[in-house]
């Protein structure tokens, strides 16, 4: 199927927006002109009209008499954006709206977002589905849905995972697009934080173990986990590697019985 100017302009817009949030999560580089080298050449290879397209992602032509037909790409782009070169902002890690030396926050306690705080009673582990996965860390990330997920849910999901490359505490979705707001996932996390608790839960969905902490799926079973297994009701699967760098189990609700022995 062919898809028509706006039909392009729209994919391109859902497309690069998801791309930059994924640079911009990942840190310095320039997003600018990156975003701007692989928007122009997207348009300039399908002759979408470049005017229509830069003015769909908010840039603006400064009032001047018009240009005569003909301008390159490259020309045009002059017109509509200056930024700095690249050699500028490497090392230095980029937000949308500043540069600076200092990392971002990255702790491993999950903060809600004001979308998070908005959905409370969509993120819970009643409504888990399915799973992302990170390109960045490789962690799995809890998807929920008030409802079962359709096939065209199902295919979207599978569509960003492959194409988009998801990055914890990123939209699965771009506002306003079809699914935002019906298929999410939480998004005051990070590629530091834990894996959710709702991930464990195993009411809708039932998914392998994985460490708490890291998300590696050779979980360890120690004769310490085993007893602790047996003394609580709940304990966090974990890894070798971070049983033996001194994480602590999480564990919850202790067994009546145990407590009862201990007495």
């Amino acid at each position: 199927m062919r898809l028509g100017n706006y039909q392009y302009i729209e994919f391109l817009q859902w497309e690069i927006k998801l791309q930059v949030k994924s640079m911009q999560a990942v840190g310095k580089v320039n997003v600018t002109c990156l975003f701007i080298s692989a928007f122009a050449k997207k348009v300039s290879s399908r002759q979408v009209d470049w005017e229509m397209a830069l003015r769909s992602f908010g840039f603006e032509r400064e009032p001047e008499p018009r240009e005569p037909l003909g301008l390159s790409v490259s020309q045009n782009h002059e017109k509509y954006v200056s930024y700095e070169s690249y050699d500028s902002y490497y090392g230095q890690y980029t937000s949308q709206n500043n540069v600076t030396d200092s990392p971002p926050s990255k702790t491993a306690d999950a903060v809600s977002s004001e979308k998070d705080k908005k959905r409370k009673g969509l993120l819970v582990q009643g409504k888990v589905w399915t799973f992302i996965i990170c390109h960045e860390c490789g962690k799995r990330r809890v998807v929920y849905s008030g409802r079962k997920l359709t096939a065209g849910q199902a295919m979207a999901l599978e569509r960003l995972q492959e194409e988009v490359n998801y990055s914890c505490g990123s939209s699965l979705f771009l506002e306003g697009s079809e699914f935002a707001d019906v298929v999410v996932a939480r998004e005051g996390i990070n590629c530091n934080s834990n894996i959710e608790t709702t991930y464990f839960a195993g009411k809708t969905a039932v998914f392998d173990d994985i460490c708490f902490f890291c998300g590696d799926d050779h979980v360890a079973e120690t004769p310490e986990i085993v007893e602790l297994q047996r003394e609580y009701g709940i304990v966090r699967p974990m890894c070798t590697t971070c049983l033996s760098s001194g994480k602590k189990p999480v564990v919850r609700n202790a067994n009546r019985v145990m407590k009862k022995q201990k007495k």
